[in-house]
């Protein structure tokens, strides 16, 4: 019934429309509202809108907490590629970041080590090529390693790895 929650509004605006008559109930598309008896025409409309304002602002709240839900299901998804032939570097690094982002709780007085978060290197033809496992070391890579005419690469609109070519 809430879900489609602009019925109430229409119902409500239908018997300002037409105040004159009594209504026990109002059909609208094919569902069919009860009035409150005890009320006159202008305090059912009245209960139909504040009804109406609730179940919308339901539907906002629930839209909401899809929008952070799928987030964090994204994030998840990320970090479980991310953990995929690790090292124990790597892994440490992984469980900073969620411990960083509130999602681990450290042990109780447990100092976090940070990190070094560094990224790995090949070399091809002389060309050093750096690459993240994880999004702590793609950010060093890009945002602290990286020049602006250095070539950067992605996968497109997928979690990966961020290559830097350290050439330009």
């Amino acid at each position: 019934e809430y879900n489609n929650f602009n019925i109430f509004k229409e119902a409500a605006d239908y018997i300002y429309c037409y105040l004159d008559e009594e209504f026990k109930e109002i059909k609208v598309g094919d569902q069919i509202i009860a009035l409150d008896p005890a009320l006159d025409n202008i305090g059912n409309a009245n209960k139909l809108y504040k009804k109406y304002k609730k179940a919308k602002k339901g539907q906002e709240m629930i839209n909401d907490f899809i929008n952070k839900i799928s987030a964090e299901l994204e994030y998840f998804e990320k970090i479980d590629l991310q953990l995929i032939n690790y090292t124990i570097d790597d892994i440490n690094e992984i469980r900073y970041q969620l411990i960083k982002d509130g999602y681990l709780k450290n042990k109780a007085n447990s100092k976090i080590e940070k990190p070094s978060f560094s990224p790995y290197y090949i070399e091809i033809n002389g060309v050093k090529i750096g690459y993240g496992k994880n999004s702590i070391q793609n950010d060093t890579l890009t945002f602290q390693l990286s020049k602006n005419d250095y070539y950067y690469l992605h996968i497109k609109d997928y979690h990966g790895a961020h290559v830097v070519i350290f050439d330009n």
